[in-house]
C-alpha cells in the first residue's frame, strides 16, 4: 500500500502553541457546562446565576420550582459525556491559528472556536444516530448511553449554544450579528450535505458521481471547516478577499479530509470505530465510487457484497438502531466487510481516492502559503498541522 506523499515532508509543528490553544479551547468548551464549579446539591437560582455564561445560566428561573434540579443536567449529559472523550480538535485549532496569522485577539477566538466545536459533536451525536453507530471516540454512543430520546435532545442543546456565547463576548452589535449569521448558514449547509449522504446510503442502487460526492463533502464536511476559517480570519480585521480566499480554502481542507476519512476507514481503521464501518451503513464513499465505476464486473462484485452485508443488518424493530450481530453474524460480516475491502484494492480505488486528497489539499496548501502581510511563523504551524491531518 503507497504511503502518503505527505509523510516524510512535515515541517515541524510548535507543539507548544498548539497544545496550549488546545487547553485553552478544551478549557472554554468544558466551562459552558459549569466545568470547576461545585455540582453538587447547591442549584439555587443565585448559584446557577453567578456562572453566568453557562449553558444552565439560561433555566436559572426555574430551578427553584424542580424538586431534583439535578435533573436540569440531564440535558446536558449526552453532549458533555461526548466532548469529555476528546476528538481531534482541528476546527477550533484552525481558527485560533488564522487568528493568530493576522494578528488577533486570542481570547476571542478561543471562546468562538470554543462555539464552532460545541456544534460539531452536536452533528456528531445526530450522525451516530442516523448511522446507527455503536461507538464514536472508542466508546459508545449516546443514543445507546443514554437513549434516543435524549441523544437528540442534547445534539440540538449543542447546536444552540454557540448563540449564548456569541452573545456574552460583549462585541460590537455588526460583529456579533456577522457570527450569527455566518454560523447558521454554515449549519444549513452541513445539514443539506447530510441530507444528501442520507438519501444516498439509502438507496442501494444510488451510486452519485465523483463531482456528485464532492460537493456533498463541500457541504457535510467543508462547511464548518470554512466556516471556522472566515471567523478566525475576520475576528482579527483580516482584509474581506483574504477571508474569502481562506474560507473556501477551509471548505477545501474539510473535503480533504473527510475523503482521507473515507481512506483510513477502509485501511488502518478510524480511531475509536470499526474498520469498514462505512460500508456496515451503506455509505457511499469516494473509493467505492471509484471502484464500481471502473468496470461492469466490479460494480456487480460490490453490489452483491453490499447486499450481503445490508441482509445481515435486517429484519431490526428499529431499523435506525441495528441491534449487534451474534458472534457468528458478526463474523461472516467483517469477512463480506474484508472482500469489499481486497475488491476496491484490486482496482487500486482506494489509492486514487488518496492521491485525489492529496492533490486538492497541495492546491489549498498552495493558496495559503501565497497569502501575504502574515506572520510566518505562525503561518509555518498552520501548514505543519494541516499536513499532518492528511498524512
Amino acid at each position: 500500500m503507497r504511503s502518503s506523499v505527505f509523510q516524510f515532508t512535515l515541517p515541524r509543528v510548535d507543539q507548544n502553541l498548539v497544545d496550549r490553544i488546545l487547553r485553552d479551547v478544551e478549557h472554554a468548551i468544558r466551562s459552558r457546562f459549569w466545568d470547576g464549579v461545585a455540582r453538587g446539591s447547591d442549584y439555587s437560582r443565585a448559584s446557577i446565576l453567578a456562572a453566568a455564561d453557562t449553558a444552565l445560566a439560561s433555566v436559572a428561573d426555574v430551578a427553584g420550582v424542580l424538586s431534583k434540579r439535578e435533573e436540569l443536567l440531564a440535558a446536558e449529559q449526552p453532549g458533555l459525556s461526548l466532548i469529555m472523550q476528546g476528538g481531534k480538535r482541528w476546527r477550533p485549532l484552525l481558527l485560533v491559528l488564522i487568528c493568530r496569522l493576522y494578528g488577533g485577539e486570542e481570547r476571542l477566538a478561543v471562546e468562538i472556536a470554543a462555539a464552532v466545536e460545541l456544534a460539531h459533536n452536536g452533528s456528531l451525536i445526530i450522525d451516530d444516530i442516523e448511522d446507527g453507530a455503536d461507538l464514536r471516540r472508542g466508546e459508545v454512543t449516546a443514543h445507546r448511553r443514554f437513549g434516543l430520546d435524549a441523544a437528540v435532545n442534547g445534539g440540538n442543546l449543542l447546536y444552540c449554544l454557540p448563540g449564548q456565547i456569541f452573545a456574552a463576548l460583549g462585541l460590537e452589535k455588526e460583529t456579533e450579528l456577522a457570527l450569527h449569521r455566518l454560523y447558521w448558514r454554515a449549519l444549513v449547509r452541513l445539514h443539506y450535505g447530510q441530507g444528501l449522504d442520507i438519501s444516498w446510503h439509502g438507496d442501494p442502487a444510488r451510486m452519485p458521481t465523483v463531482a456528485e460526492y464532492l460537493a456533498m463533502c463541500q457541504l457535510k464536511s467543508g462547511s464548518t471547516a470554512g466556516l471556522s476559517a472566515r471567523l478566525g480570519a475576520m475576528l482579527a480585521g483580516a482584509k474581506p478577499q483574504d477571508a474569502d480566499t481562506l474560507a473556501a480554502a477551509g471548505e477545501d481542507f474539510g473535503v480533504s479530509f473527510q475523503i482521507i476519512d473515507d481512506v483510513r476507514n477502509l485501511t488502518t481503521g478510524n480511531p475509536g470505530k470499526m474498520r469498514g464501518d462505512d460500508l456496515v451503513e451503506g455509505k457511499k464513499s469516494l473509493p467505492l465510487l471509484l471502484a464500481v465505476s471502473k468496470d461492469a464486473a466490479t460494480a456487480a462484485q460490490l453490489g452483491s457484497i453490499l447486499a450481503r452485508i445490508a441482509a445481515l443488518n435486517s429484519g431490526n424493530e428499529d431499523p435506525s438502531l441495528p441491534q449487534p450481530l451474534s458472534d457468528e453474524r458478526s463474523q461472516e460480516q467483517a469477512g463480506l466487510i474484508e472482500e469489499a475491502i481486497a475488491a476496491m484494492h484490486a482496482v487500486d480505488s482506494v489509492d486514487e481516492a488518496r492521491q485525489l486528497a492529496e492533490a486538492r489539499y497541495q492546491c489549498t496548501r498552495e493558496i495559503i502559503e501565497r497569502l501575504a502581510s502574515v506572520d510566518a511563523s505562525i503561518l509555518s504551524t498552520l501548514l505543519a498541522f494541516t499536513d499532518r491531518l492528511i498524512a
